[in-house]
């Protein structure tokens, strides 16, 4: 945009407003008209009293105004826009220099252009001859609308950026190219402790970062720099904070010519991250221990009732190893005359009754019989509804039952002991405080008249704090008060286990599990005089007994999904194969002694190199280079071969499996024989070649004999005949472009393309081109813009090859670019290449189909019906200069156009003669 500079006047207008007598005279002169009239800058011009007696053209534009007629009479001294003190200053002669560009929201005219306007001004006085007598006024205006748009959007796009940027969670930066801060979020303060105005121009090393990561830091932005991709790492910083983990990512920034221009670096604290997953592995060991090392026996069998999971100690309580019993039917574990009751437990828990403090016996090694109290839970096929198999978790309670029935027997004198207990205070003294169970004594009203120390610390009351407070003050429950009621009412005891408690005032506990016994005190009339309350903590075993259910039903599933890949992997019809990284086979499945004729035991041990394979040395290279180096998916196509010596085709897959570290743990190799699929493509291609050769001759015949007719060699024809021949003609010329087509494909894909490069003038390539597609463009109304790098150098290429691929590329950009688009053909040097770029405003490719663009046959979704083309264009240009030495790629967004790249080395394209016999 060119603006009226402050204080400057245009030289072509000052001649003629110098040096004529009269202002009316300057505006007829021929020659200023001419001038006056074709200036791109809006051109008033007043009289002495401000009256306005032309005009141009571009002011008619601007204002939107029809003609003179329009503003006739206007006049500039009464224009409210224009300030007092400047109509002033005119009058006497000065002259007046746009300080900033006046905004005019309406013109004091008749005008057709409606809303805001930004003007760049300039009011200058005209001069009679010798320049002291003002004789008018003359007033150059320009549009810089658009500009002022762009500026504004311009500053609201970067507030916008550094508003997003000061309120993020995470490190925000930018570097420029040459590794200097440009700019930083308040979060990169709080992690390094170092001021903002400290940071800003300066380097890593200028600020004195640890060595090590000013050289992590360089090596990252210098591969964004190469790759123009983005890059993560993860650093350890020593901030305030202390040494923290932060992933950082940094992302290229580009100029308009596609340079990097800065670099943008987020970075986020995952120190917490880090730390959960260390947390969930040191979990998922002490699950893994939980079940061998608890001192809960446990023990798991399926429906059919075989022992398959057997603890240690279960070993203990049986005096039988987990390996004599595996496998083995549940019955052995039970004593003879209680086997079938016991059984009948079994079955009930495997038809879905859950056992909960059912009391089985077991048969030790010795003929000893132990009473196991068991809880039970059964483990579901993943439809939830078919058991797959139970586990149960047993206490032994051999000695509390003896000691139960022994209470049993001697029930009165049990008795008579707790009254002579409840009078002797000392005796309960001494027993209290030597258990670690709570213990507590109260009158009938439920009113503490004693506890133990274990009770204190359990309850987090005092002892002073308790004595003489009503039990149910301090601990209110309805339904244990109750049960408080009925021992003291009946005089009969209770005995509840693993009974669940919430503490009221200590929530942060959760809800706790306790074993718990309540006892009448009696009086020598057999009357209840007080309780004695025994508490016990069980909430740790219970929560590992549940942690342990989980953790077994996880268990069962792993098992079954494994159970179904194996299954999966051992009955594929493909060869597939497991190796350890340096290519030693450590599993085969069925289908290699089915297709290869080798059976498990003759490869397994050895190197892959047994099953055969014939593939350049560079293939196999590349292989462990993708697999072992890259860590990616390596695939390919292979002639392999059987036992027998028998050839066929193989389309080979190989994937590594690594561990936590990133490390390759072992190889997972896919194969499939596609000598079918092969074949059929080949046929395929050999016909398409034979029937192209065999159509050329009549083509060409054809087109010969119509070009005849057309040119009235045959005699005179008539304006219709001459219609209908000339779309004989066309057509026939589009079936030899098809019939081209064909024979490149083939000749790619029988391997008899010849590259046959010479020193060429690639400046001459370009023009041939510009003028064969320039046509075409003019055709669909599309604008067309070269630029070519001057003193391009000679080069070795086959100028056919070169011609074909960038015909194709700029064919389709007219083709699939709407009417009215932009194509845009650019060459340029660089270092070691030359670059050829065609970029169009065309329809561009889905993202989800960029992979098929180069392959044969391939249209997008996105393309409108009415558009011609087979699909073949790009696959022949991509192989072509594959094929010679080049490399082909684009760059492309659906509804906003492509860009295409070939790039041919400054060395030339590579030579290649045919090995087959010539077509």
């Amino acid at each position: 945009m060119i603006l009226v500079k402050n204080g400057a006047r245009l030289k072509v207008y000052k001649y003629y407003l110098h040096n004529r007598k009269n202002l009316q005279s300057i505006v007829e002169l021929e020659k200023f008209k001419a001038i006056f009239e074709n200036s791109p800058i809006s051109i008033e011009i007043y009289d002495r009293e401000g009256n306005l007696i032309a005009a141009n053209k571009a002011c008619f534009s601007m204002f939107g105004i029809p003609d003179f007629e329009t503003i006739k009479g206007y006049n500039l001294f009464f224009d409210p826009k224009l300030p007092k003190e400047k109509i002033k200053i005119l009058k006497e002669g000065g002259t007046i220099i746009a300080e900033s560009c006046f905004n005019f929201d309406e013109m004091p005219r008749k005008t057709k252009k409606s809303g805001k306007i930004w003007l760049n001004t300039y009011i200058g006085p005209v001069f009679k001859e010798g320049g002291k007598e003002i004789i008018g006024y003359q007033l150059q205006a320009q549009d810089i609308t658009n500009y002022k748009k762009f500026e504004e959007a311009l500053q609201k796009s970067e507030k916008k950026f550094k508003t997003l940027a000061e309120n993020a969670p995470d490190a925000i930066m930018r570097i420029n190219k040459n590794r200097r801060v440009i700019y930083l979020n308040p979060e990169v303060e709080k992690i390094t402790g170092i001021k903002t105005d400290q940071f800003i121009g300066k380097t890593n090393e200028e600020m004195d970062m640890p060595r090590h990561l000013c050289n992590l830091w360089n090596k990252i932005f210098k591969i964004t720099l190469r790759s123009k991709k983005s890059q993560n790492i993860q650093f350890d910083f020593p901030g305030p904070a202390g040494i923290k983990t932060y992933d950082l990512r940094v992302i290229p920034e580009f100029a308009a010519d596609g340079s990097v221009e800065s670099f943008l670096g987020i970075s986020r604290d995952i120190s917490r991250e880090n730390k959960i997953k260390k947390e969930l592995i040191d979990t998922k060991n002490y699950l893994d221990n939980l079940l061998n090392y608890a001192n809960a026996p446990i023990i798991v069998w399926n429906p059919k009732f075989k022992i398959t999971l057997f603890n240690h100690a279960f070993e203990r309580l049986t005096g039988r190893k987990s390996n004599e019993v595996l496998g083995e039917e549940l019955n052995i574990l039970f004593p003879k005359d209680s086997k079938e009751k016991s059984m009948e437990y079994i079955r009930k828990a495997v038809a879905g009754l859950r056992w909960e403090t059912v009391e089985i016996p077991i048969l030790h090694k010795t003929g000893d019989i132990r009473i196991v109290l068991w809880n039970s839970a059964n483990l579901y096929a993943p439809d939830g509804k078919t058991v797959s198999s139970t586990i149960a978790q047993g206490q032994d309670i051999t000695e509390r039952k003896l000691a139960e029935d022994a209470l049993k027997q001697d029930k009165e004198q049990i008795e008579n002991l707790l009254v002579d207990i409840a009078s002797e205070r000392d005796l309960l003294d001494v027993i209290k405080e030597n258990t670690e169970a709570q213990l507590a004594y109260l009158d009938k009203d439920f009113n503490f008249l004693k506890v133990n120390s274990a009770y204190c610390r359990g309850s987090n009351y005092a002892e002073s704090e308790l004595i003489g407070k009503n039990h149910f003050d301090l601990f209110p429950n309805k339904e244990n008060k109750m049960i408080f009621e009925k021992v003291r009412d009946t005089g009969k005891p209770v005995k509840f286990f693993a009974k669940p408690f919430a503490y009221k005032n200590q929530p942060e506990k959760g809800v706790t599990y306790w074993d718990w016994t309540l006892i009448p005190v009696k009086d020598d009339k057999n009357l209840v005089k007080g309780l004695v309350l025994s508490v016990f903590d069980v909430t740790n075993r219970i929560l590992a007994e549940k942690k342990l259910e989980n953790y077994a039903k996880e268990l069962e599933k792993l098992n079954i999904n494994l159970k179904n890949l194996q299954l999966a992997v051992e009955n594929a019809s493909d060869i597939i194969l497991i190796t350890d990284p340096d290519g030693k086979i450590l599993f085969v499945n069925k289908a290699v002694e089915k297709l290869l004729g080798y059976k498990a035991e003759e490869v397994i041990g050895k190197k892959t190199n047994i099953l055969g394979g014939e593939a350049p040395p560079k293939f196999f290279q590349k292989l462990w280079q993708t697999v072992n180096f890259k860590k990616k998916v390596f695939s390919g196509e292979i002639v392999n071969k059987t036992k027998n010596g028998e050839k066929f085709w193989a389309e080979l897959n190989v994937s590594p499996v690594l561990d936590d570290k990133k490390n390759v743990i072992c190889l997972i190799g896919i194969e499939r024989n596609i000598t079918d699929r092969k074949e059929v493509d080949q046929a395929k291609t050999e016909f398409i070649s034979l029937a192209a050769h065999q159509l050329r001759t009549p083509l060409a015949t054809i087109s010969l004999s119509l070009e005849m007719l057309l040119r009235g060699i045959a005699g005179d024809i008539s304006k219709d005949q001459k219609q209908y021949l000339k779309e004989i003609f066309n057509n026939t010329h589009k079936m030899a472009g098809l019939i081209d087509l064909f024979l490149n494909v083939s000749r790619i894909e029988l391997g008899r393309l010849e590259v046959d490069p010479k020193p060429s003038q690639i400046i001459e390539i370009a023009k041939e081109l510009e003028k064969e597609i320039l046509p075409q463009c003019n055709e669909k109304k599309q604008k067309f813009k070269t630029y070519f790098e001057e003193n391009l150098p000679t080069i070795n290429i086959d100028y056919k090859i070169l011609h074909i691929a960038l015909e194709n590329i700029l064919a389709n950009a007219v083709k699939y670019t709407p009417k009215g688009g932009k194509i845009y053909f650019k060459i340029e040097k660089t270092e070691e290449d030359i670059i050829f770029q065609i970029s169009d405003t065309g329809y561009g490719i889905p993202k989800e189909q960029k992979s098929l663009l180069f392959t044969k046959l391939f249209r997008g979704n996105n393309v409108k019906s009415e558009t011609e083309g087979i699909g073949l264009g790009l696959y022949i240009t991509k192989n072509m200069i594959e094929q010679s030495g080049g490399k082909v790629w684009v760059k492309s967004e659906e509804d906003k156009g492509s860009e295409f790249y070939i790039s041919i080395p400054l060395s030339g394209m590579k030579k290649k003669s045919l090995q087959l016999k010539a077509e």
